[in-house]
């Protein structure tokens, strides 16, 4: 069946192939695949494309990114291993030498090109330059200066002019045709016809058209056909569709896109740019367009604002209108009879030109606000426990939660500090880090009590964490190791205590 499809499907010389194969193999599906590939894919290709490399000259009709592109691809199918460096400078050697005019390789050489991108752009600018100054250097005068010694121009131009007199006396002595004897159809008199009559003089004058009547003619003949019947058979149908040219914008960004790509991704490619082409900036007030996605601004049921206009200043009335007919010739404005209707701003920008703003805070106001919030970060890299993938991620290790936590503390006279780890397979391994500047009324705080807010203030961060579990904090600093005398003496020690 696989092989009744293929040999079906196939066209041109392809389908030559399967007819020259033995009736008795054509549907034999790896017989007839291996035939086609050693048709169109022979073992020998790389060095084939190395050859056909080496081998690249310009055609006569041939324009330089054409036969850019026709290196580009040589070269992917001569290197297929090969980086992408390497094959663009050999993609550039193979451009240059392809050239066959010296003096456009002379100008690419001496401007040093860095890619084969650059060996174009610098071709297409002396070919530009060259062929301007053809047309200044080739340019007729309006009159043609003969010497008054070249007789033999002279003569020539006499004896043509004899020519043409010549034939103008003949057509002047042509006898005109003889009507005589003809009748005219609308005067009834002889003499001439109907479109030679008189009476049609002031119609030819006033170019005017006269309007036919409605006759039925009737004629009697013996002659008839014998009724007969045909059958047409309709062989085949197609569709074709109009043929668009791809805009010069989006040439370089087929260009630079089909680097890697085989021929038929980069046919498809260039009808992707071709189907979407109203999507890309072609100037700089064409913004594009999109129109996969519409958006609705939600009122709900509120009234609709109208602002009443404001007075605009004499001076920018001129710039604002101007500034308005050019976004609808744009068409990134239309006229709208809607019933909401807020004022314009004019604001000066740097360069002294005017843009138009809107008030929208009325609208604003009215709009019923999307609430799509985000998770927290923490409780997203919890949901990663396990994963093998990951992207790059503030995540050292993912948390056993049957392990014991260790929680180090620190603080500054700035701000505090922790970090949480465990003990994975014999070396610790961090779980998450924490930090938090300190308020001014903090700061004003003695060193224990600021190392003893760091531990509380970790131990609230890292509460997921730690909740129900036996853990082990860690500090540098000794005197917290009196924790129940410091808490029971200090102002804030109940609440503290509290929270631990």
């Amino acid at each position: 069946m696989k092989a009744y499809e293929l040999a079906t499907s196939l066209r041109g010389v392809a389908q030559g192939i399967v007819t020259d194969i033995e009736p008795a193999k054509r549907l034999n599906y790896d017989y007839l695949v291996s035939a086609l590939t050693s048709r169109f894919e022979p073992a020998n290709q790389v060095n084939m494309y190395k050859v056909q490399m080496n081998s690249i000259y310009r055609k006569p009709s041939q324009t330089l990114p054409e036969m850019a592109q026709e290196i580009r691809r040589v070269t992917r199918q001569a290197y297929p291993t090969a980086p992408i460096e390497i094959r663009d400078q050999l993609a550039k050697d193979c451009f240059v030498r392809a050239i066959n005019d010296p003096k456009i390789q002379l100008s690419i050489f001496q401007r040093e090109p860095k890619t084969i991108d650059d060996c174009v752009r610098f071709g297409l600018e002396y070919e530009a330059f060259t062929v301007d100054q053809k047309r200044l250097n080739n340019a007729k005068p309006a009159t043609r200066m003969l010497s008054e010694n070249d007789d033999s121009a002279e003569y020539d131009v006499v004896t043509r002019l004899a020519k043409i007199s010549e034939q103008m006396e003949k057509l002047t002595n042509k006898e005109s045709q003889n009507f005589s004897r003809m009748t005219c159809f609308y005067c009834g008199n002889k003499g001439h016809i109907k479109k030679e009559c008189r009476k049609f003089e002031w119609d030819k004058r006033h170019n005017c058209v006269k309007r036919l009547k409605n006759r039925l003619y009737k004629r009697e003949s013996n002659e008839f056909n014998e009724p007969r019947s045909e059958k047409l058979r309709r062989l085949s149908s197609s569709s074709c569709d109009e043929v668009k040219e791809l805009p010069s914008l989006l040439q370089d960004l087929k260009l630079r896109s089909s680097e890697l790509l085989n021929e038929g991704q980069i046919d498809q490619l260039e009808s992707l740019l071709k189907r979407h082409n109203q999507t890309f900036s072609k100037n700089k007030d064409d913004l594009g367009r999109a129109t996969a996605i519409k958006h609705k601004i939600d009122t709900g049921n509120a009234k609709p604002v109208k602002q009443p206009p404001r007075r605009l200043p004499l001076t920018k009335r001129d710039e604002v209108d101007k500034e308005i007919q050019r976004l609808l010739d744009g068409k990134i404005i239309e006229p709208s009879k809607s019933p909401w209707a807020s004022c314009i701003v004019p604001v000066t920008k740097k360069d002294g030109s005017t843009r138009i703003c809107i008030d929208f805070r009325p609208i604003n106001s009215l709009t019923i606000k999307d609430s799509y919030p985000l998770c927290r970060i923490d409780d997203s890299l919890d949901a990663l426990r396990g994963s093998k993938w990951l992207s790059v991620l503030d995540l050292s290790s993912y948390p056993d939660m049957t392990k014991q936590f260790i929680l180090d503390t620190d603080a500054s006279g700035f701000g505090i500090g922790a970090v949480l780890s465990q003990i994975h397979e014999g070396k610790e391994v961090v779980v998450a880090y924490y930090s938090k500047s300190l308020s001014k009324a903090q700061r004003q705080y003695c060193v224990i009590r600021r190392e003893l807010l760091a531990v509380i203030l970790s131990i609230k961060h890292f509460h997921h964490y730690l909740y129900g579990t036996h853990f082990k904090v860690r500090t540098d600093h000794g005197a917290l190791t009196w924790l129940d005398l410091i808490i029971t003496t200090d102002l804030n020690g109940p609440m503290w205590l509290y929270t631990m």
